[in-house]
């Protein structure tokens, strides 16, 4: 980027390359540019200190196809990345990662409030609140003739807890004590999300609602093997 600067510098003349020089300027001394994946957990602990992040994972391009070694896509690492953060930090993305994150603090707190009288509400529900932004739409033409898209952003924020470590109240599991207890959200081990509950061992969490690329790719078979397709349905794994 700064090289294009450059380049663009030595051609212009006037406002414009006073512009261009006040850019170059700023980027050499305010912003720092590295080229890397962001699931290696060598960036970890700079990417977790930072105050805003964004993403451009639209249109599912970071689900389940994107399965890196670790055998998890990249949105669940990017949840994995903004659980670990300060409170006060804002994530904006372009697709919703709710399949990964669950729900936010008010609804879980909503739900547990409805189904048990006695239930206090409490901030250790989960880390987050979040927010679905309307963008605008898109108009798309394809074989079946022109459609309207409509575009939203997610904001999530991460919220103080009673605890530095994020926590969440995450089991469905009927009468397990983890539908009412807050557990860790990250395991130490790996800084990942949990996802297996510390009381019953059973799965946990998440949205209810799959994306629409995890249903097309389990009806498929597809295993995140780049676009291979097996023509037989395989037992789902464990994420």
């Amino acid at each position: 980027f700064e090289r294009c600067l450059q380049d663009r510098r030595k051609r212009s003349r006037g406002l414009n390359a006073k512009v261009l020089d006040q850019t170059l300027e700023f980027f050499q001394n305010c912003v720092d540019i590295r080229e890397g994946d962001f699931s290696n957990p060598a960036y970890s602990d700079l990417l977790r200190s930072a105050t805003v992040i964004y993403c451009n994972n639209f249109n599912g391009i970071f689900g389940v196809r994107t399965r890196t070694e670790s055998g998890y896509a990249l949105d669940y690492h990017l949840a994995s990345l903004f659980a670990g953060t300060k409170p006060g930090t804002r994530m904006l993305t372009l697709d919703s990662l709710n399949e990964h994150l669950g729900d936010d603090v008010d609804l879980i707190n909503d739900k547990l409030a409805s189904r048990n009288p006695d239930f206090q509400r409490t901030c250790d529900a989960t880390f987050f609140k979040y927010e679905k932004i309307e963008l605008g739409s898109l108009q798309l033409t394809s074989w079946g003739g022109d459609c309207e898209k409509r575009l939203y952003a997610h904001l999530y924020t991460r919220i103080e807890q009673s605890h530095p470590h994020p926590l969440w109240i995450g089991c469905g599991t009927n009468n397990c004590e983890g539908q009412l207890h807050p557990t860790a959200a990250l395991d130490d081990t790996n800084n990942l999300l949990t996802r297996e509950c510390v009381f019953c061992g059973r799965e946990m969490r998440m949205s209810r609602t799959r994306s629409v690329q995890r249903r097309k790719a389990e009806k498929n078979g597809d295993e995140g093997d780049g676009g291979n397709k097996s023509l037989t349905r395989k037992k789902k794994k464990k994420i």
